[in-house]
């Protein structure tokens, strides 16, 4: 099924619930080009989510399709553009490959990597995020990866000069 992984644990480790005020179609439009611009960025995440500020941090991050996930490239992401102008979706889910990668002496070397799957659940008004850390260290915790996308959703949303998600809860379950 589109956008739903038939896998997708029953063990959640954070919830987060955002209520929002724009058409639900707009908001899944964002999250996919959102998705797709980081998975085309490299960068060094100058957050407070990160204890050491050396680090280049690369996203990889796929939409489900059953029992597979596709990544986010030019031809997914038109197709899903696409797919948004006829349908809304009530569940999407990602899975969400974090890199992590310190300089030393001019060499990039690789830490250990995050493997998180998202879903996202729509209701009228309110955005349900759920995560599930699959495996890795947790460098990126899950509380600090649902802000990071929260933030990156409200800076485009400020953009375009439409209303902030409002963060209504955020907990473990």
């Amino acid at each position: 099924m589109k956008g739903v992984y038939e896998g997708f644990p029953d063990v959640i480790h954070r919830v987060a619930l955002f209520s929002y005020k724009i058409p639900t179609r707009s908001l899944q439009k964002m999250l996919i080009l959102l998705f797709y611009r980081m998975n085309t960025t490299e960068k060094s995440l100058d957050t407070p989510f990160l204890a050491s500020r050396d680090l280049e941090v690369i996203f990889e991050i796929g939409i489900a399709d059953g029992l597979e996930f596709s990544f986010l490239d030019d031809e997914e992401k038109d197709e899903w553009l696409s797919l948004l102008e006829k349908e809304i979706f009530e569940t999407l889910d990602f899975l969400c490959i974090i890199r992590y990668y310190v300089s030393r002496r001019g060499r990039k070397i690789p830490l250990k990597f995050d493997y998180y799957m998202l879903r996202f659940v729509f209701k009228p008004e309110i955005m349900e995020v759920a995560v599930y850390h699959e495996r890795g260290i947790r460098r990126l915790t899950t509380r600090d990866l649902i802000m990071v996308i929260s933030e990156q959703i409200n800076s485009e949303l400020r953009k375009e000069k439409k209303p902030p998600l409002r963060l209504e809860s955020l907990n473990i379950p």
